[in-house]
């Protein structure tokens, strides 16, 4: 990638992070990237266009986390729990994604929504792409992987975001309620002997 187009990004990602995206000018992004701001009209047309850029690359990378933790040998539910549990810890740790997520009870910025939506969907389609996987390696039943990524994503977020911070929970009794609520319905019986 070019420097330049790199340190724009950077200081964009800088700015929407400590301002929002709402409280961020093109001039405020190029002065964090030390060059005018004619040279982020060379790179990129709109401050949206930065934005999207940004996120495509937060995709890329969250993608990447999660590849990472997935280990063909362990049962599908362990992958999908290590899978989501780095999407997840990605979203929290990433400071534009938390800014953003406040943007939107503050602003109600559509941009911004559809931009956390873009995430959200990507990490639903590498679950159903895992599903998938696991439909062919004979180790689920068949099923609408779609619909059944967005059950588990929203399930897990659910317990994770809602219940558990009134409830101690562990990374195993949630790995415990996502096979116990989901995938125990999915576990072909062959990989259900090979499990016990």
């Amino acid at each position: 990638m070019d420097a330049k187009r790199e340190a724009i990004l950077k200081a964009a990602e800088e700015t929407f992070s400590t301002f929002g995206y709402k409280g961020t000018s093109v001039d405020k992004i190029a002065k964090f990237a030390k060059v005018g701001k004619g040279t982020i009209y060379n790179y990129f047309e709109t401050k949206e266009d930065i934005l999207l850029e940004i996120i495509n690359v937060i995709i890329r990378e969250m993608k990447e986390k999660a590849d990472e933790v997935i280990q063909p040998e362990l049962p599908v539910f362990i992958n999908f729990h290590n899978a989501i549990s780095e999407i997840l810890n990605y979203r929290e740790v990433h400071a534009l994604l938390r800014t953003m997520a406040k943007e939107i009870d503050w602003t109600g910025s559509p941009l911004v929504a559809n931009a956390l939506k873009k995430i959200e969907t990507e990490a639903i389609q590498y679950l159903a792409s895992l599903l998938q996987q696991a439909i062919k390696a004979n180790k689920i039943e068949p099923c609408e992987t779609e619909m059944t990524a967005f059950l588990i994503f929203k399930l897990y977020i659910a317990v994770v975001t809602e219940w558990a911070p009134q409830h101690s929970l562990s990374d195993d009794q949630l790995a415990g309620i996502l096979e116990n609520s989901i995938m125990n319905g999915l576990i072909t019986e062959r990989q259900a002997e090979e499990n016990q």
